[in-house]
């Protein structure tokens, strides 16, 4: 998890709002947050692709308790 937490630090603001980070950190995430939560989509770690709206779902709503 601590892995997923650097780069979602890396990839997003403390709000939710992607950074320019680069595709090569957002296929990282993509893979760490995939393997974190199996059964969510969190995007393409091909294409770098992500779904936002999943990631601010589930990693930034307030009663989150993974970040």
């Amino acid at each position: 998890m601590k892995k997923l937490k650097e780069l979602l630090d890396q990839v997003f603001t403390p709000d939710g709002e992607v950074r320019a980070c680069g595709r090569a950190k957002c296929k990282e995430l993509i893979v760490v947050a995939q393997a974190a939560h199996p059964n969510i989509d969190f995007g393409d770690p091909d294409t770098g692709k992500m779904n936002v709206d999943k990631f601010k779902e589930i990693f930034f709503s307030e009663n989150d308790s993974d970040s």
